[in-house]
């Protein structure tokens, strides 16, 4: 099994906010600093827990958790890497449109 330990979830009613909260605490901290939706931060799980403090929240901490997509996508990536026929299958997927929504630019006329 694979295991990463950047995950962090915060749950219950009041989970949006904290968010907002954190996210204005560590504002200076944010790796796209040109798209303010990108929500990317470089910040720390102790960075993380002692704001959570600092606020008087308790929280329960897993510090390592399973990430299952993460270490597929880093077999797709090895394999894609090495096996052109692979690449060229795993693109086609990937290029599919998506059946419940409107493929962006089909209206668009070709310059």
């Amino acid at each position: 099994m694979c295991w990463h330990e950047e995950v962090y979830v915060f749950t219950g009613r009041f989970a949006p906010a904290l968010e907002t909260k954190l996210h204005h605490h560590f504002v200076l901290k944010q790796i796209n600093k040109v798209n303010y939706r990108k929500e990317f931060f470089r910040v720390s799980i102790p960075e993380i827990r002692g704001e959570l403090e600092a606020l008087g929240l308790a929280a329960t901490w897993t510090m390592v958790a399973a990430a299952k997509n993460y270490c597929q996508t880093l077999a797709i990536e090895k394999v894609i890497a090495n096996d052109p026929i692979a690449c060229e299958a795993w693109l086609k997927r990937q290029l599919l449109p998506d059946p419940g929504s409107e493929e962006i630019g089909a209206e668009v006329e070709p310059a």
